[in-house]
């Protein structure tokens, strides 16, 4: 985590207490993990960036970027998107990684969501109700779900109560449009993927490009394919044979609950936001 301790000891906090609640449940284990975010360091654009820690390096990461991102974004801005980017998908993979038995779901909370006691009792039953909503839609397990998004949420992707797809939309984004109608699906403070899928997700995250991490974890219009996946060393891939096409559609769910909240008192958040991912194993 970064190095504003206050926070880092509040998720800490919230963490100890979200265990100790559900501790007696038998068919709940958690295991928590500290992540440092990766905080770029960028000078020049259309250079690539300085990195802490990505298992991508500087070159590759500089191949992903998008000519807008890399060339006409404010370099603090292009840092903070490359910086939260690639510190999902570093935990994503080594979530997927990791040796069996490995836990059934990667749990990824930004250091600015805020959540109940009671959320890891919660978790069989958020999942369960996303899972069964996939199956029943594709014939398949979701990639990823979120919890507690803000922004827009649209009607017609309502699938059963509290449970959408998070579809891509074009919203109004102008000085005169609320906050919360500015983007569909924001956030990613609170990120469920599973180990079935997980590999997928991050070879379509890497086929896209590096973007906002809410807006690559929404469905996509069709199909991804981003030029640095043209490259050998551009995709990850467990077998070691990257896999050049992803035809399908990225199955991406949002859970509404009174949960998970985002902090946005950024007063209190100094530095980075980085990823404290929390694997929670299920029987």
């Amino acid at each position: 985590m970064a190095s504003h301790t206050e926070r880092a000891a509040f998720m800490t906090k919230q963490l100890d207490v979200a265990h100790a609640h559900c501790q007696d449940v038998p068919w709940i284990r958690v295991t928590s993990k500290r992540f440092d975010a990766i905080a770029p360091r960028c000078f020049m654009a259309g250079m690539p960036c300085l990195l802490n820690g990505s298992r991508w390096s500087e070159s590759q990461v500089r191949l992903l970027e998008p000519a807008k991102l890399s060339l006409h974004t404010a370099q603090r801005t292009r840092a903070g998107t490359i910086g939260n980017f690639l510190s999902h998908l570093n935990a994503y993979a080594t979530f997927a990684e990791m040796p069996l038995p490995a836990p059934s779901y990667l749990l990824v909370l930004e250091d600015d969501a805020s959540f109940t006691a009671d959320l890891f009792c919660l978790l069989p039953c958020l999942i369960n109700n996303v899972q069964d909503v996939s199956l029943k839609t594709s014939g398949m397990p979701f990639h990823v779900m979120r919890l507690g998004c803000w922004g827009r949420f649209f009607e017609e992707d309502r699938i059963v109560s509290r449970v959408y797809r998070a579809a891509y939309h074009t919203t109004p984004n102008t000085n005169t449009t609320p906050p919360d109608q500015r983007v569909a699906y924001g956030g990613a403070h609170a990120t469920i993927v599973q180990r079935d899928t997980v590999v997928e997700l991050i070879d379509h995250l890497v086929a896209s490009g590096i973007m906002p991490i809410d807006v690559a974890l929404r469905e996509s219009p069709g199909p991804r394919q981003h030029p640095a996946s043209q490259v050998g060393h551009g995709r990850f891939s467990h077998a070691g044979k990257p896999n050049n096409t992803i035809g399908s559609r990225l199955r991406s769910y949002v859970q509404k609950t009174d949960a998970v909240w985002v902090t946005w008192d950024d007063a209190h958040l100094p530095g980075w936001r980085p990823a404290h991912p929390a694997g929670i194993r299920t029987k």
